[in-house]
């Protein structure tokens, strides 16, 4: 049955997109030296020997220093196209949302937009899966989704829960109201999805209009 799906089964296939295909590769390898630049972070507190310390202290200092190059160029990427531009400067109009959450989006959620707020929400792996089974409710939790994307997404929301108005207001009532703070993130991060999913929405709808 699997091989004459295989057979039978042609997807769609999508335009190609080399800006947002060059932009990713960018993401994943910021991506990749945060995580080199975290690890060592971690290793300086261990080490006490003064000239590994001073190895390591000089390699986070590059490490970081190329990350902000890599951002550089990840801007430049998106400027050398108009509709990137115009997307990336709608993205980042929303507090809260910066250079790399906006990057990611473009480059691996190339959907944004077209989706339904449930779709988005599931497709990074933020809608609330229930666990029920006949007449036993189990508990909600989030599971699946673009990982990647997901985590961004986490690091933008915790600084628009403490700049974005609507957003903070949303956290505090919900976590007011007796929510565990991480089911309220979790919370804040599906609407700040959500919102940024409407405005794509908006924006793509305004420029196919003759």
């Amino acid at each position: 049955m699997i091989a004459h799906f295989a057979e039978t089964f042609a997807p769609p296939i999508g335009k190609p997109d080399l800006v947002a295909d060059r932009l990713g590769e960018h993401v994943l390898y910021r991506r990749s030296l945060q995580d080199e630049s975290v690890a060592l972070e971690h290793q300086l507190r261990r080490l006490e020997t003064p000239a590994l310390r001073e190895r390591a202290e000089r390699r986070h200092v590059a490490l970081q220093a190329e990350v902000k190059e890599i951002e550089r160029e990840m801007r430049a990427i998106v400027d050398s196209d108009p509709a990137k531009k115009a997307l990336f400067a709608c993205l980042v109009s929303l507090k809260g949302v910066g250079v790399v959450l906006a990057c990611t989006l473009i480059a691996n959620m190339r959907e944004l937009g077209s989706l339904t707020r449930h779709q988005a929400a599931a497709l990074i792996g933020v809608a609330p899966l229930n666990h029920d089974s006949g007449a036993r409710r189990g508990y909600r939790a989030i599971a699946g989704g673009r990982r990647r994307v997901r985590n961004v997404l986490y690091v933008a929301t915790l600084s628009a829960v403490r700049c974005n108005g609507p957003i903070r207001e949303f956290y505090r009532r919900l976590s007011g109201g007796g929510k565990p703070a991480k089911v309220a993130l979790v919370a804040c991060m599906r609407k700040l999805l959500v919102i940024l999913n409407g405005r794509v929405r908006d924006q793509l709808a305004a420029t196919a209009t003759p």
